[in-house]
């Protein structure tokens, strides 16, 4: 799953009026859901929004268990269908005296995932030296996307000092829901405060090599951003490219939302 249009209602179902006669209406709610990114994860989607005694649909509670991500294997990324009911169609019980009933429906999908990531960064052991010519100067990178995650590094600021380099990592939510606590998907409708925003990472490395970095393992988002340092050891003389690596997990959760009318007809 990864940032935008990862699922949504399939066109029509359910559709913009549903008319009832106060018994099956043959119809369905039905999302159809892709993942973008490269993980392969499951999903634990939740509908709500309406009244359960006049839509009836079963168990809210729908759980894909393996969706898969995307690899040279699979372009595309894997592509599922969730239906309420999962058989047959909906019941619509409406009150006696209600001939029409506007309800927003929402979907909400919960799943783990990761990000990782590899990029490009220019290292030099000695900044100071007298050698004017080096193979490339150190600025830190320019991050774009791609990353295929809702969780992404978005800007690297770096400074040089002789025998050590210092990462400024900037860490964001680009997608369009809220990261929760990873291994929370199952109950993420009812998490409390302290279960939103959390990252744990891996420590970050350069080229293989792991460095110090701060917060420790775990850092927690504000404004959907948060920051990490890195500082690592380097030896040598000479400028030269590696790669600054990344791995961070967390668990995210973003709803969808569609707007119908039920009817009653005589």
């Amino acid at each position: 799953m990864c940032i935008r249009d990862s699922f949504n209602f399939l066109p029509n179902y359910p559709p913009s009026i549903i008319y009832t006669t106060g018994q099956d209406t043959g119809n369905n709610i039905i999302l159809e859901v892709k993942n973008l990114g490269t993980t392969t994860t499951g999903v634990y989607f939740y509908l709500s929004g309406f009244d359960p005694n006049i839509i009836q649909v079963g168990s809210p509670i729908h759980v894909l268990g393996r969706i898969e991500g995307k690899s040279a294997l699979n372009p595309e990324g894997g592509y599922a269908q969730v239906q309420w009911p999962p058989y047959g169609s909906l019941n619509i019980r409406m009150p006696r005296d209600i001939d029409v009933y506007p309800v927003t429906i929402q979907a909400t999908a919960c799943y783990d995932y990761e990000t990782k990531v590899s990029i490009p960064v220019c290292v030099d052991p000695d900044p100071y030296s007298a050698i004017a010519q080096k193979a490339c100067i150190p600025h830190g990178a320019a991050v774009g996307g791609g990353q295929g995650a809702p969780v992404a590094v978005t800007s690297i600021q770096q400074e040089s000092l002789k025998g050590k380099t210092i990462f400024k990592i900037r860490i964001s939510n680009v997608g369009d829901g809220q990261v929760i606590e990873r291994g929370n998907t199952p109950l993420c409708t009812q998490l409390t405060y302290d279960k939103f925003d959390q990252i744990y990472y891996a420590p970050f490395k350069l080229g293989g090599a792991a460095g110090q970095c701060t917060p420790a393992n775990k850092i927690r988002l504000v404004n959907n951003q948060a920051l990490i340092t890195c500082v690592f050891h380097v030896a040598g003389t000479m400028a030269y490219t590696t790669t600054l690596d990344a791995n961070m997990q967390y668990g995210y959760m973003a709803s969808k939302r569609k707007s119908t009318q039920v009817k009653k007809i005589s």
